[in-house]
């Protein structure tokens, strides 16, 4: 670690820091820290308490390590909005009689709660979703923490919201699976796309039924 914050100065990009678990075990707990010597890399430009961290199982080499912080890219979340600021956001307009108003913007919504482990589990999920979805959707989160969610059943909780000109928010259930890929919801989010704003019928792929042994 000494030898990765030495380069880490040098690059000015990264930075390295070490948390001594016997002294801040709620930190460690905090990131789901299993064994010492765990080691967690977060995106750049973000609050380290929001918990998005990917865990690194690379080989421990001071430039391996750098290689792939530097990686890491950097979150295009709208993290942490209350219900009203999301809609604010959506900028809701009066309604409109016309079924083919032109699409103003798409969003996808993860409604969760601080402390859910299934929400803290799916952030860096979110993060890489976020990414793929670039150009086709907006990706934010809603905390239902501090401000009360509305209809939300259960969290972690998925809307794609389709804003149309002149029309109030079309709203979506997107079901997901915490141990799905974020490339898997994606092609989901694409596919609900076709469907419900573009007009073409889509159908989901089927997936093979995971084995006895698979399950967790």
């Amino acid at each position: 670690m000494v030898r990765a914050g030495e380069l880490a100065n040098k690059t000015g990009n990264v930075r390295v820091g070490a948390v001594n678990c016997a002294y801040n075990m709620r930190t460690c707990h905090r990131f789901d820290i299993r064994h010492y010597g765990e080691i967690q890399i977060f995106p750049p430009n973000q609050d380290p308490s929001l918990g998005d961290h990917e865990e690194y199982n690379g080989p421990v080499v001071a430039s391996r390590m750098l290689s792939a912080a530097e990686q890491l890219g950097a979150s295009a979340v709208v993290q942490g909005l209350s219900p009203h600021a999301l809609m604010q956001r959506i900028q809701m307009a009066p309604r409109s009689t016309s079924s083919k108003a032109p699409v103003v913007s798409l969003w996808l919504v993860d409604y969760y709660r601080p402390g859910c482990p299934p929400c803290e589990q799916i952030k860096s999920s979110i993060r890489r979703l976020s990414m793929e979805l670039q150009g086709v959707a907006k990706v934010a989160t809603v905390n239902c923490g501090e401000e009360r969610c509305h209809s939300v059943p259960h969290y972690p909780y998925f809307q794609l919201i389709v804003q149309r000109e002149g029309q109030v928010p079309e709203k979506h259930v997107i079901d997901f699976d915490v141990d799905g890929h974020p490339g898997g919801l994606a092609l989901k989010v694409a596919g609900m796309v076709f469907k419900h704003v573009i007009g073409l019928r889509w159908e989901e792929p089927t997936r093979a039924k995971r084995s006895d042994k698979d399950e967790l």
